[in-house]
This record gives C-alpha cells, sequence and structure tokens, in this order.
C-alpha cells in the first residue's frame, strides 16, 4: 500500500534542485500522520459528530492509513463512548485519548480502555498568567505529578506544551526535560495561536529536539496561512508525527489539512507513506457531509476549485498534457478535472467543445466559436467535468485534429444470469468512469465450437453469472476463442471448488484449517472422528451458507452424511473442516488486483452459528490490518488472482483463510463501509481492457 513520489518528473521540473536541502531532511525518515478530526476538529465552531458517525470517520480514516486517531473522552459522556467503541473496534490506528494533566482527567482515560493517552498543560508567561494563574513553577510540577499518575497505570503517554512558540527557551526546555524524565514517551511542540515562521517552527522543534531524546510531534495552527508550511518545517527540524484534521477543521482557522500534509510529503519529498490517497475525496465527502457545509472552494487538492480549469492558455496546455498546470493529477485524490466554458474561452477548448457536440471543426471555425463566446461577456456559462471517457475523447480528437489514430473506447461486458443490486452498481460505476457497458445474460448464450464470440462479447468481459457450471463453462469458452475474462478460468476453477482452494492456499503457506475430504459415508464418518468430534461439512461447489453443516456428535454426522448420499454425485465428495474457535463472526475482505479495497466483519445472526449475510448475518466494517493485507493477497494470489472475496476468522494464532469466493457480493459492505467496491472493481477491469 505504501505510496512514493507518485507524480512524473516532468511535473515537478527542477523544482528539486530549489527544494533538494528541504527534501533531503525527510529522505528515509518514517514520518506518522496523527489525525485529530475528532477532538481539535470538534473544538472548531460549527463542528459537531454523533457517535456513530464519530466510529464511520475512525473506520475511514483507518482505512486511509493514518497512524493514530485522537479523541477526547472528557468532553462528554458521548465522547467518552465514542473512545470506547474506537479503542474496542480493533484498528490499525492508534487510538489517542485526550485529556489536561489532571489526576481525574486521566482516571476517564483508564476507564475507556485506552492504552495510549495524550495529555497537556500551558507552558508559555501569557497562558499561565490569564489562563491558570499559576506560576512556572506550579506548572511543572502538576505536569510531572500528571506524567508518573498515568505511567503508573501502564498508559503510554505524549505530553503537549502548550503554547510553545510563545516561552522563553529556557523554560521550554526545562519543562521537556521535566517531563521525559517522568516518563512521557511523545512531547508534542504546538504552534497554539500560529505565530510562526517556517524557519522560526524550524529552530522551535530544534531546539526540543537538541534537548531530550523521546519522539517529538508537531501541532500547527492556521491563525495566519501557515500550519502547513510550519509542519513540514518542524518535521524537517526532527519531529517524526505531525496533527492534521480532515480539511483542516479545528479552533478558530483550524490546523495543519490532512490532504495537503500527505500529498505534499509523497509528491514533494518523495517521502514513503502507507495512505490510500484515491479515497481522499470519498473521506472528505464522509465528514463534510456530516458536518453540513463543503470544504472552502479555493482549498488546494479538494476544493470545488482546485482542478477547474478556465484561461483559454491554460485549458489549451492542460488539454495537451495536464501536467502544464497539475503537479498532482486528481484521480491521485479522487477527484476529477473540470473545464470551464465561457467568454475565456480559445481556440483549442472551443474545438474541443465543437467536437463534443459532433461537429467536425477546422482552425477558423474553432476561432470564430471563441471569439463569439467573448462577444457575449456572460462570464462562466458551463463547466464540464472530464471523467476517462471525455478525457479519451479530447486526447483522440486531437490525434484526429492533427491526422493520426483513430478514436478507442473502453468496453467492458458484464456476463450475469441474474441482475442483482451488484450488477447495478458496476453499471452506474462504469456510467461514472465513462466505460462503455453491455450487458449479456449467459442464459440465452449459444456457445458454438466452430464459431466465435463476435458480436456477443465487446471488449473485456467481466463475468458475474451466479450459477457456477454456467460461470464456468462461459468462461472456458470465452477464454479458447481468445476474449480476456475478470476472472480468469484458472481462478474461476480453483476458487469454485473448495477442495481445490484448500490445496492452492496450503501450497502456497496462507493458514487455513485442517480440511479432509473423503469419498463415502464409511469414508467422512472416520474423517469427522479424526478431527475431534466436530467439523464443518461443506459443499466442494457453491455454498452461500447452504447445505453447510455443524457437525458436532456422532449421530448428527450419520445423520446428515445419510443425507448427502442420497444427492447428486458431487455431493458425495465429502469436504470436512475442522471447527475453529473464533469470535462470532469472520471476516470477508475485497481483494481487487494487488489491493485490498475493504472489509467488513460479519456477525453470526442469534439463531445461526454461520455467518453469511445472505442468512441474516450482520455487517460491520473491519479494519485492513497488516496482517489481513498480507493474508489476503497471499490467497488471491494462490488462487490465481482477479476481483475476489477473501473469508477469513480469528484465531488466537492468527488469522486463517477458510473459503476464496471468485463471484462475490458486496451490497452490505458498500453500505457499511463507505468504500466504492464496485467503482474500483471497474476501474481495475477497464485498466486490462485498456491494456
Amino acid at each position: 500500500m505504501a505510496n512514493a513520489a507518485p507524480v512524473g518528473e516532468e511535473s515537478l521540473g527542477y523544482s528539486g534542485e530549489y527544494n533538494g536541502p528541504s527534501v533531503s531532511a525527510l529522505r528515509d525518515r518514517r514520518i506518522r500522520i496523527l489525525d485529530s478530526t475528532l477532538r481539535e476538529g470538534e473544538q472548531g465552531a460549527g463542528v459537531s459528530f454523533t457517535t456513530r458517525q464519530r466510529l464511520q470517520v475512525a473506520w475511514m480514516l483507518d482505512y486511509f492509513g493514518v497512524d493514530a486517531i485522537e479523541i477526547s473522552p472528557v468532553v462528554s459522556p458521548s465522547h467518552f463512548e465514542s473512545c470506547r467503541e474506537m479503542v474496542r473496534a480493533g484498528l490499525s490506528a492508534q487510538i489517542v485519548a485526550h485529556a489536561r494533566a489532571l489526576r481525574q482527567d486521566i482516571d476517564v482515560l483508564l476507564k475507556c480502555d485506552a492504552g495510549y493517552g495524550a495529555i497537556y498543560h500551558s507552558v508559555s508567561d501569557i497562558h499561565l498568567r490569564y489562563k491558570l494563574k499559576v506560576s512556572f513553577e506550579e506548572a511543572v510540577r502538576r505536569g510531572v505529578d500528571a506524567v508518573e499518575y498515568a505511567k503508573s497505570h501502564g498508559l503510554r503517554l505524549r505530553f503537549t506544551l502548550e503554547d510553545a512558540s510563545r516561552t522563553s527557551p529556557d523554560r521550554l526546555i526545562a519543562y521537556a526535560r521535566a517531563v521525559e524524565e517522568a516518563g512521557a514517551d511523545r512531547i508534542s511542540v504546538p504552534d497554539t495561536v500560529g505565530v510562526m515562521t517556517p524557519g522560526g517552527m524550524y529552530r522551535l522543534v530544534r531546539t526540543v529536539r537538541e534537548s531530550v531524546s523521546v519522539p517529538i510531534d508537531v501541532h500547527c495552527h492556521n491563525d495566519l496561512g501557515l500550519s502547513l508550511a510550519n509542519a513540514l518545517a518542524g518535521l524537517e527540524a526532527g519531529a517524526d508525527q505531525v496533527h492534521v484534521t480532515v480539511g483542516g477543521i479545528g479552533e478558530r482557522s483550524g490546523i495543519t489539512d490532512l490532504a495537503q500534509l500527505s500529498v505534499a510529503l509523497l509528491v514533494i519529498y518523495g517521502v514513503r507513506l502507507d495512505v490510500r490517497t484515491q479515497m481522499l475525496r470519498d473521506l472528505y465527502d464522509l465528514v463534510f457531509g456530516y458536518l453540513g457545509f463543503k470544504p472552502p472552494p479555493f482549498m488546494p487538492l479538494l476544493g470545488e476549485n482546485a482542478y477547474k480549469h478556465k484561461a483559454g492558455t491554460h485549458i489549451a496546455a492542460v488539454l495537451r498534457n495536464p501536467a502544464a498546470y497539475e503537479v498532482v493529477p486528481p484521480r491521485l485524490v479522487g477527484s476529477r478535472r473540470k473545464l470551464v466554458f465561457g467568454e475565456l474561452l480559445g481556440k483549442n477548448g472551443a474545438a474541443f467543445f465543437l467536437r463534443l457536440m459532433g461537429l467536425e471543426p477546422d482552425e477558423e471555425s474553432a476561432r470564430a466559436f471563441a471569439e463569439a463566446m467573448k462577444r457575449l461577456q456572460r462570464g462562466d456559462l458551463f463547466e464540464l467535468e472530464m471523467d476517462e471517457r471525455m478525457e479519451r475523447f479530447f486526447l483522440e480528437s486531437q490525434r484526429e485534429l492533427s491526422g493520426g489514430g483513430e478514436r478507442r473506447v473502453v468496453t467492458v461486458t458484464i456476463l450475469h444470469d441474474v441482475v442483482r443490486i451488484e450488477e447495478k452498481m458496476l453499471v452506474e460505476s462504469a456510467a461514472r468512469m465513462g466505460i462503455d457497458v453491455k450487458l449479456v445474460d449467459t442464459r440465452n448464450m449459444v456457445l458454438d465450437s466452430h464459431g466465435s464470440p463476435g458480436g456477443i462479447v465487446d471488449g473485456v468481459a467481466f463475468q458475474r453469472s451466479v450459477s457456477y457450471y454456467r460461470h464456468l463453462h462461459v468462461t472456458a469458452y470465452l477464454e479458447y476463442a481468445g476474449v480476456t475474462v475478470v476472472n480468469g478460468l484458472q481462478t474461476v476453477i480453483v476458487a469454485g471448488n473448495k477442495m481445490l482452494t484448500t490445496l492452492a492456499l496450503a501450497r502456497s503457506g496462507v493458514p487455513t484449517p485442517r480440511t479432509l475430504v473423503a469419498f463415502s459415508r464409511d469414508g467422512a464418518l472416520s474423517a469427522y472422528e479424526s478431527l475431534g468430534g466436530k467439523a464443518v461439512l461443506k459443499p466442494v461447489l457453491g455454498s452461500w451458507g447452504r447445505l453447510v453443516a455443524l457437525l458436532d456428535s456422532r449421530a448428527a454426522a450419520q445423520a446428515v452424511l445419510e443425507d448427502r448420499e442420497e444427492m447428486g454425485p458431487i455431493h458425495q465428495v465429502y469436504y470436512l473442516q475442522e471447527y475453529v474457535r473464533r469470535p462470532p463472526r469472520d471476516i470477508r475482505s475485497f481483494v481487487v488486483g494487488d489491493r485490498v479495497v475493504a472489509a467488513i466483519y460479519r456477525y453470526q445472526p442469534p439463531d445461526d452459528w454461520r455467518t453469511n449475510t445472505a442468512r441474516g448475518g450482520r455487517a460491520e466494517p473491519c479494519p485492513i490490518t497488516k496482517e489481513l493485507e498480507d493474508i489476503s493477497l497471499r490467497a488471491a494470489k494462490a488462487v490465481g488472482g482477479g476481483v475476489l472475496g477473501v473469508d477469513a476468522m480469528e484465531t488466537e494464532e492468527g488469522l486463517l483463510v477458510h473459503e476464496v469466493n471468485h463471484n462475490p457480493e458486496f451490497r452490505n459492505s458498500v453500505r457499511v463501509t463507505g468504500i466504492d467496491i464496485a467503482g474500483q472493481m471497474m476501474e481495475y477491469v477497464a485498466g486490462i481492457a485498456k491494456r
């Protein structure tokens, strides 16, 4: 998942020669991102979340890849409950519970089961005199007492030197050393009222960095618009963790923006970050949707105007090469480019517009149209969002105007036998992405061994047929005829058969439950007994929880096996897995190509031990931990790769993969995670079509 320098050298030009010393200061360093949307953010006027909203935001932040999420459980019972839920949710991000440097506040952190705390105390003269009315010596005593109390109760702890930027160096150093000696694990250096210049922030952090040995955080306010520059300067000076919020929300003018900080580190500094920048748009839409207002239109990267191009010369340059005016491609942050048409339109933009309308302009007619738009003097008349189809159309139009190339449109054929909600979501995603979709019902297909699939399938085939046998045979026919199918035949064969799946996983070293396969009732009964008298019998093909039986006594095993003996031949392949002790849930992760795009917990209903959502199982968001990501990708690769659902169980020894689904449903997963799984799938299939 790690990203590094996600733009080309052409976009950066010679900027590296000027940025060199700054960039080299962070090269090969591990930079941590702490998101404080649920703490600092909620201190901003007009910002408030419900308990449920906080948990959803935390899930999304965790999936994005922040290292820590900060929340203050002492604010209200609602915040306390949110903090406790976040601690118990098993997120990959560290949950940092924030409070004052007071014993009673620390007791609250302990009650919400926090393992990491963050306490603060003012250190500047102005705060001590007018806010707290205590001496510096008393302030130090309070801070040391709070640290020692927290550490004596097993908390890992960050101490924030509030208003550090307005504190004399000698007092700042003295306080930092005192709390370090008391046991603080980290020290945060904030520019509490945003008065630092980047050079000043560098020297401030350097002063503390050279005085203590524990790691340093930076927390920069944006009162004068310098928070991002100061945060980066603090990192250059030796801090290794920076505080951010979604959209920079927070007290007064807020703090450093998550998107701007992470993209700047990736693009300018080339820092390796384990973040998913492409989901920034979804994350910001979620947070600002809860808040009921939009980010400022001119906010970098995710503001409404961030990727709008209006001036004629700019449009002309961007349409030839977007890097002319876009260092960061909009897709990197999940956004799209927009062109604004009006009185500033030039001939190149006019030519594109006329071709879009189905006309064939020459240079003279394009120039005349642009002049007509100027004469109207009506400002911006309309804007056009450049989805993938529009961008392809322009590039192909440019080639045609210059005398070369034919227009090529990406087409995907979705094969189905039932149009489920999932297939409708795929079609909607394709429309948004400018992908031409053809729907083909495999129930109506006739496969001719001496014919070809021409006229049946256009472009790449995305196989979504529910019937395994129909799915398998149509895929085989198309592949042998030279059509690219997702998923490929090898994946369908292996992932569609539980025995073959288990063998492939075992051969690849993926942890799985112990599995025995027998071919007679007596053999199956013997296998059941060798599994300790408790096992799960599954059909080797198909499922959705159907014909899956828990054998927990010899009598039950005999009865179920007798029933299977009366069924078709495929049911005489007796596939038995050991019963794995697990929480009342399992995990379904979605692998698309080489990425795990989403995951859910599937909780079993009260009256059933099975977790399938089709049988009443309850879906909840699941964090994509390093372990889950690793085992999911390994499992997907073992069966042949593509678009897959990987089912895993939690055990004391770690995760076990018990099934891989080659045709996963995802409607409930989209509902609870907010992830556009259909869009991720269509983007992957379209990428194959382009190749």
